[in-house]
């Protein structure tokens, strides 16, 4: 049993001190952890284990709901009477759900860790995590910890990163390359480039704009770029990704030349997209909607249909 456990329950505890709801114990967080951390080694079927794991509590599970509840927003489903969180029963319960969808709902009784039931919608938060969205819903609970390959946990306070355990080693708090640093200062040639080009072709829809779609159009480069490296992890077996203004390919060695430009278009299209989708909205929202105008101009009207159409397909 990794040593490091402990220290890992300690990190966690002294991040969720400063919270109002029920706090689990630091004995508890231990023999949860260690639980999780086991059940992490068990393969069900040949498929390795993967769960979700939500501290919530049974009394009082939305303690603070948004005044406007989204349709898709998570919700949890009791079990008929809650079980302890073993290893056996975790195993049983992580190979009846998807970990991209739900999470186990727990809590402590009288020092004994239980699952009392099931989150559902756990899918707009893979979505957003994965930049596969554009916005990221609440997360439910005082805290979320995840099993993220053998021996491998993560906790977290919504979408902040409380602490991380690899076997017996608690990582640092992790880098973001790709917003700081000597890496997005040499991919901020492709974006400013991205940007320009962008911007050029949609001038007559942002002349008039408030709105500084730079920023916004920055993130969606980024966004693109990070897609791509977690797609590339999940084959587990390794990849790379060679970005470079020189387009003669002289210094490469290529065995497969492939050509293919439907990323770079695809990303200005939707970029495009995003930018006519927001300003006719705003202009239908601003010139008649709120003037209260019994119709709305039929070009206008398209244009903002067709740019979410892009932007989002059938959703």
């Amino acid at each position: 049993m990794p040593t490091k456990i402990a220290t890992f329950s300690e990190a966690v505890h002294a991040q969720l001190r400063r919270q109002d709801q029920p706090l689990p114990s630091v004995e508890g967080l231990n023999r949860l952890f260690e639980t999780m951390y086991f059940a992490s080694m068990r393969t069900e079927e040949g498929h390795s284990i993967k769960f979700h794991i939500v501290y919530l509590d049974p009394e009082n599970p939305d303690p603070f709901p948004p005044k406007r509840l989204r349709r898709d927003r998570w919700s949890v489903s009791s079990l008929q009477a809650p079980i302890p969180a073993t290893v056996s029963n975790l195993v049983k319960l992580a190979s009846a759900s998807d970990p991209r969808t739900s999470s186990l709902a727990t809590f402590e009784y009288d020092g004994e860790m239980r699952v009392w039931g099931l989150i559902d919608q756990g899918n707009s938060y893979h979505d957003f995590v994965t930049n596969e969205s554009d916005s990221g819903p609440e997360r439910p609970g005082v805290f979320q910890t995840s099993i993220l390959g053998v021996g491998k946990l993560v906790a977290f306070r919504g979408y902040s990163r409380l602490a991380e355990l690899h076997i017996d080693k608690l990582m640092p708090r992790p880098l973001d390359v790709l917003s700081n640093g000597p890496i997005r200062e040499a991919l901020n040639v492709g974006i400013e480039e991205f940007v320009l080009t962008v911007t050029a072709k949609v001038q007559s829809s942002i002349q008039n704009s408030r709105i500084d779609w730079a920023a916004t159009l920055s993130r969606e480069w980024i966004a693109t770029l990070s897609r791509l490296l977690l797609r590339m992890r999940g084959y587990n077996h390794g990849g790379a990704i060679l970005i470079t203004p020189d387009e003669s390919n002289a210094h490469l060695k290529l065995k497969y030349h492939l050509s293919y430009d439907r990323l770079r278009t695809t990303l200005r299209e939707r970029s495009m997209s995003r930018i006519l989708r927001d300003q006719t909205r705003r202009k239908i929202s601003r010139d008649y909607i709120h003037r209260e105008s019994s119709a709305v101009p039929r070009d206008l009207y398209l244009t903002s249909l067709v740019s979410g159409k892009v932007l989002y397909g059938n959703r």
